[in-house]
């Protein structure tokens, strides 16, 4: 053991100590450690945006009657854009509940609206609902679902005091936009959509869309088939003011939609075929 009583001694321990430091940085510059070799090695992520951008609207018109900026509306307005019912696949309404926070489905196309049952909904801001009752309204025409929470849906339509759902349907372009679809699916399913858009001169443009499905499901006498025609006319009156006119017609056939069963006797037994169906 070395023991540093004399000053002379210590002196000369320290400055070979400190000599000794540049020393250590100079390697450990030369040679970095293997954490700066890690640092060194990490993949470079670039976020560019956000996805949630894809679904938000910034302007509605369920509120105030025009296209007002969602910030300057003292009311709970959500909105679902086509960008969202496109992603979901969603084909009708009933497909859209649980992205819509306070509605829950009742029956068909009914809901319960914070704890209020409610039938009525908008299209394009005016009451008649061409689903209403056992029918279920489906988004081939619809182009974004606003919703009005709360106390001021009772403003407007049928005075439901849970809130308002108004339907925005597609409108003609000034371009071109033109669209097929097919698709299959279980329990005899199939689809087909066209729909057609675009320019007819610098002042016109017009809209054209057919829509027809069909699927039997599991239980008898329960086919389903929805039928649309939707066209749209658009001109410019002024270089402010334009006109559009539409027309729409939905043809829907529920089989045994009030599918109640086959009645039995006080043992069980059916008194008629499982295949029966009073519809």
């Amino acid at each position: 053991m070395l023991s540093l009583r004399s000053p002379s001694l210590l002196a000369i321990a320290v400055l070979t100590a400190l000599n000794s430091i540049p020393a250590y940085a100079q390697q450990s510059d030369q040679q970095p450690s293997d954490k700066q070799q890690a640092d060194n090695d990490l993949e470079v992520i670039e976020v560019k945006g956000r996805a949630q951008t894809l679904y938000r609207a910034s302007q509605s018109s369920v509120g105030t009657r025009t296209d007002t900026d969602l910030e300057l509306v003292p009311q709970s307005i959500q909105v679902l854009p086509e960008a969202l019912i496109r992603d979901q696949a969603a084909r009708q309404v009933t497909d859209l509940y649980r992205s819509m926070s306070g509605v829950s489905a009742f029956s068909y196309s009914g809901v319960t609206f914070r704890g209020f049952r409610q039938d009525e909904i908008l299209y394009d801001g005016v009451r008649g609902d061409p689903f209403n009752g056992f029918a279920v309204p489906q988004l081939f025409n619809v182009q974004e679902v606003q919703i009005l929470k709360g106390s001021s849906g009772a403003l407007y339509g049928s005075s439901a005091p849970g809130g308002l759902i108004n339907y925005v349907t597609k409108k003609p372009q000034r371009t071109a936009k033109n669209q097929l679809e097919l698709g299959l699916g279980n329990d005899e399913y199939w689809q087909g959509s066209l729909e057609l858009s675009g320019p007819l001169t610098e002042q016109q443009a017009y809209r054209f869309g057919y829509y027809r499905d069909s699927e039997q499901p599991f239980r008898w006498n329960t086919k389903v088939e929805n039928e649309i025609l939707d066209l749209g006319y658009l001109i410019d009156l002024t270089d402010s003011t334009s006109l559009t006119l539409q027309y729409n017609t939905v043809t829907q056939d529920y089989q045994g939609a009030r599918l109640r069963g086959v009645p039995t006797d006080d043992q069980g037994n059916f008194l008629g075929d499982r295949a029966w169906n009073h519809n």
